[in-house]
C-alpha cells in the first residue's frame, strides 16, 4: 500500500484553512480598533433577539409535537390533540419562515448592506 505524498497531504490543508479564514476588510487599520456604532449595535442584538424567539417558538411547537398524546376514546381529547397538532406545525412553518429571514437579515448585517439595515431600522 502506497503512502500518500506530503505535499498532496499539505495542499490538501492549505486549503482547508483558507476556506475557514474569514476575509481582512481593513488591511491598514493598524492597531486602532473602531468601535461599532450605536445603530448597527442594536441591529445586531435585534437579529439576535429575533432568532432566539424564533428558537424558542420551534422548541415550544416541538414539544407539543412530542409532548401531547393521542387521547384514548373522549371527544374534548381528540380535539385537544387536534389543536396542539394544528398550533405544533404552524409554529413549525413560522419559525422556518421567521428563522430564514432573521439569518438572511444577518447575513445581510454583516456584509453591510444598506437595504438590509433599512429593512432592520423598519422592523424595530
Amino acid at each position: 500500500m502506497a503512502e500518500p505524498s506530503r505535499q498532496g497531504f499539505w495542499s490538501w490543508v492549505e486549503r482547508f484553512f483558507a476556506i475557514r479564514r474569514l476575509p481582512d476588510h481593513h488591511p491598514d487599520a493598524g492597531d486602532e480598533v473602531a468601535e461599532a456604532e450605536p445603530n448597527q449595535c442594536s441591529r445586531c442584538i435585534f437579529v439576535h433577539c429575533g432568532i432566539l424567539v424564533v428558537l424558542v417558538i420551534a422548541a415550544v411547537s416541538v414539544l407539543l409535537l412530542v409532548l401531547i398524546r393521542p387521547p384514548s376514546h373522549s371527544t374534548a381529547g381528540s380535539v385537544v390533540y387536534f389543536a396542539t397538532r394544528v398550533l405544533g406545525f404552524l409554529g413549525m412553518v413560522f419559525s422556518a419562515c421567521r428563522g430564514a429571514f432573521f439569518v438572511y437579515l444577518g447575513g445581510a448585517l454583516v456584509e453591510g448592506d444598506k437595504e438590509a439595515e433599512r429593512t432592520i431600522d423598519r422592523l424595530m
